[in-house]
């Protein structure tokens, strides 16, 4: 195989992974993925396996994948794909361990992009704390107030997906 051809492959087989998680077919999408990550698809295939895992109630290839994608952002020196790490942790964390740990990982994504220009994990920053702030501490004020700075934020930077 080139590496051009495998450069392909792993185009598509990311590109066949995000259409099995928009359809909800969460075993589909973790073997897209998976066989992505084995040819070196990097964050982007690490991102969606996990979300897979975590989707099929594998807890421990959620946290691998993740875990493994945060480290590889944060040697890489993208602040951006660390910040969507650790929120993608947080979640991993809210399902499987608990919200002590959920909160912690936002603190992290936060201090990630703290002082950055906006960007879309800036605006997932407000997004998981207004969802904490709701979820784990019922102050639905302090969730609404998360969830206006969230979609200003998305919504400045293009970031429809966060803004919706």
């Amino acid at each position: 195989m080139t590496v051009s051809a495998g450069r392909q492959d792993v185009a598509a087989l990311l590109a066949e992974g995000r259409g099995a998680l928009a359809r909800g077919a969460w075993a589909a999408g973790r073997a897209a993925f998976g066989s992505a990550v084995a040819l070196g698809a990097g964050v982007d295939g690490l991102e969606g396996l996990g979300v897979a895992a975590r989707y099929l109630l594998d807890a421990d290839a959620a946290f691998a994948a993740h875990q493994d994608g945060y480290r590889m952002a944060r040697e890489a020196g993208d602040v951006d794909a660390a910040a969507r790490f650790a929120v993608q942790m947080r979640y991993d964390a809210y399902a499987f361990r608990g919200p002590a740990e959920a909160v912690g990982w936002v603190e992290r994504a936060a201090m990630l992009v703290e002082g950055r220009p906006p960007t879309a994990a800036t605006a997932f920053v407000p997004f998981v704390r207004a969802y904490m702030a709701l979820l784990a501490q019922h102050d639905p004020e302090r969730a609404r107030a998360g969830a206006a700075e969230a979609s200003a934020v998305a919504r400045a930077v293009g970031a429809i997906d966060v803004e919706m």
